[in-house]
């Protein structure tokens, strides 16, 4: 369309015009347009009273009789893919849209059997037809893009030798940049992807380009800012360690389609699936990164394995420690100890500086949680939605906020106060005072020093507020006057200091109530989704239903020290 615009907003645009008559139609269509010719003179002349062998006027073709049946079988039939030869660009990707969509209405018919034999030809010819368009269409693409290039080398060239560059165009201009993006149901097709892709690896890389799009268009009802689920979910597309690549692309694609939104919702209120719903939701079971395909997957938009919106002011682990996502069991890894370097005189045998690796494993444990809901905000799914995902985020920062400081390993995470072994002494009896903190950073070896941060309970900081009441100098000024924010409450001694409701709140024998170190040295893997069952109807204590429906959530997770020399621990003693 040119229309009523001012030049040059169509500066690049083309026109034609196309004839409808037989001689069009003839050389449009046909292999041998002056056979066909001949034979359409032969049959209008059998067809018209009169000499046969004189040619005849337009009045004459309009009062013809039909043609013959033996005639008409005379007539050359061609192919699908023959006729397409002379096809434009736009009549291509037109024909396209019309086989793709004739593929899908056939898979639906026979959705649960195999195809009849006219069917299955047809399945066939469409598919050959369509990979003929596609492969016709890269060679266009391609034959463009060559001819841009010889352009631009020859713009070149004219500007080296200061030659004037003739130009149609206003000065100035500058063409509009053309976008083409998928639209928003294309995004979550797999069988889209599939049949653009032409390896094994292109089929990962366009699943991850368009899981890329489904994060920007996904509404995050759970989350408290948008863009900060969104940047965490793009950057575990790039980073989370997979067994199978695109593993977690796929997931995302599976649980973000909104026909999989509107069939988890139905599943929840146990109300019946139409055909799309309920295929789209067999689907993403199928891709469940659980073992046995266990549970049904929350939409990732609501998945906090996903999008990672810990309150670090219940749980900061997640904010010190370093976390991998993983999609499978457990996580093994390298460490070493310090490497030692040395001078030596010329000419002479180095010495061996090698450190001892080590291989540490973490395995994911399950976690679970249960949220009973009546049925009456069963029935409102979209509002249920951002609430389901509040709840379940809050109950598993307060279980792995517990976890991740005390947990013993067995079929729970190793906390980081159970793997720091080093302990250092109070001084006092079952109290503190300045000596005890001033000890405890010395005990830390130097090059843990530069990245070590402090942790205990509120408790034990108010102690530390109020060691200048006690005639004590008081270094942590700053601590006086900081607010809590992700967890941290200021510094003290130079060290980063955060708050963890799950450390010994006071003094007493044994208690393990500050700990110092590097907790890059302090691993939590998490095992990537958040799968849920329904259990339809609650029992009161008389076994009889109470109008309430229950969901059962389970996630897996794990945690260890790899270097228990990076940790101090300070105890309490009588």
């Amino acid at each position: 369309e040119f229309g009523p615009v001012t030049f040059p907003a169509y500066g690049g645009a083309t026109a034609g015009v196309r004839s409808l008559t037989d001689v069009y139609a003839l050389n449009r269509f046909v292999r041998e347009p002056d056979k066909l010719a001949d034979l359409l003179a032969t049959m209008r002349a059998e067809a018209l009273p009169g000499p046969a062998a004189q040619p005849h006027s337009d009045e004459g073709t309009r009062q013809a009789k039909p043609a013959s049946p033996a005639a008409v079988a005379a007539i050359p039939k061609q192919e699908t893919i023959q006729m397409a030869e002379d096809m434009t660009v736009e009549e291509r990707a037109a024909r396209q849209t019309e086989i793709k969509a004739r593929l899908a209405s056939i898979n639906a018919e026979y959705a649960t059997g195999a195809f009849p034999k006219e069917v299955d030809q047809e399945w066939r010819k469409l598919n050959d037809e369509l990979d003929e368009n596609e492969r016709v269409l890269v060679q266009i693409e391609a034959r463009k893009a060559r001819l841009l290039d010889i352009e631009q080398r020859d713009n070149n060239s004219i500007v080296d030798t200061q030659k004037p560059v003739p130009t149609r165009l206003a000065p100035g201009y500058v063409p509009p940049e053309q976008l083409n993006r998928m639209s928003h149901i294309d995004i979550y097709d797999f069988r889209d992807i599939r049949n653009k892709s032409r390896t094994p690896a292109d089929e990962v890389r366009l699943t991850r380009d368009h899981a890329k799009r489904a994060i920007e268009v996904a509404r995050y009802p759970g989350a408290a800012d948008k863009a900060v689920a969104q940047t965490r979910a793009d950057w575990l597309l790039d980073n989370v360690v997979e067994d199978r690549p695109g593993d977690l692309a796929r997931r995302i694609l599976a649980t973000g389609n909104p026909v999989y939104d509107r069939a988890f919702g139905k599943w929840l209120n146990q109300s019946p699936m139409d055909t799309q719903e309920a295929n789209v939701f067999a689907e993403a079971r199928a891709l469940s990164l659980t073992a046995g395909a266990g549970g049904n997957a929350v939409t990732f938009d609501l998945d906090p394995t996903i999008m990672g919106t810990s309150a670090r002011a219940v749980n900061p682990w997640r904010g010190l420690a370093r976390q991998i996502s993983i999609t499978g069991d457990e996580w093994r890894g390298v460490t070493s100890g310090a490497v030692t370097s040395s001078f030596a005189a010329e000419a002479t045998e180095t010495t061996d500086n090698s450190p001892t690796l080590t291989q540490p494993v973490i395995s994911t444990e399950k976690a679970q949680s249960f949220i009973p809901f009546s049925i009456e905000i069963d029935m409102d799914w979209a509002g249920m939605r951002s609430e389901m995902s509040t709840l379940l985020q809050e109950s598993k920062d307060d279980l792995e906020a517990l976890k991740f400081t005390v947990g013993t390993g067995v079929n729970e995470p190793f906390g980081v106060v159970t793997g720091a072994t080093t302990l250092v002494t109070a001084t006092a009896g079952q109290t503190t005072d300045a000596e005890d903190f001033y000890r405890l950073s010395a005990a830390l070896p130097e090059r843990y020093q530069a990245r070590a941060s402090l942790v205990a309970n509120r408790g034990i900081f108010n102690l530390v507020r109020q060691f200048v009441l006690t005639g004590q100098s008081n270094p942590w000024k700053d601590l006086e006057d900081a607010t809590v924010v992700d967890g941290r409450v200021g510094t003290l001694l130079g060290y980063p200091a955060y708050m963890s409701s799950s450390m010994a709140a006071n003094t007493a024998t044994g208690a393990l109530f500050a700990i110092l170190g590097d907790f890059s040295r302090f691993v939590i893997v998490d095992r990537i989704g958040l799968s849920v069952e329904i259990l339809p109807h609650l029992l009161g204590v008389n076994r009889r239903p109470t109008g309430e429906r229950g969901l059962y959530a389970f996630w897996r997770v794990g945690s260890k020290v790899i270097n228990a020399d990076a940790f101090r621990v300070l105890q309490g003693v009588v």
